[in-house]
């Protein structure tokens, strides 16, 4: 479910940093910290004997680093852009 509602909301939050809207970098930020506490519950399965895969793993590393990252040269760029 994560993955289906995330990736609606990554659309949504691109096309508003296409636009440079300043609600597009708090969607960043929350999509950063949804994607964060996701990989925790990941975290808390695997460590209660939980089946994973190790693309997963990557994936979601992959993913945390991409939207914290984006969050953050969002929130310096998207207001001084104007």
């Amino acid at each position: 479910w994560f993955n289906t509602i995330a990736g609606l909301v990554y659309v949504a939050a691109g096309l508003g940093l296409w636009l440079q809207r300043a609600w597009a970098v708090r969607l960043s930020a929350a999509l950063a910290v949804a994607s964060v506490l996701a990989f925790a519950a990941l975290g808390v399965h695997v460590a209660v004997g939980g089946a994973y895969e190790a693309r997963t793993v990557a994936a979601m590393t992959l993913r945390c680093t991409f939207w914290i990252g984006l969050a953050w040269f969002a929130a310096r760029s998207v207001g001084t852009a104007r």
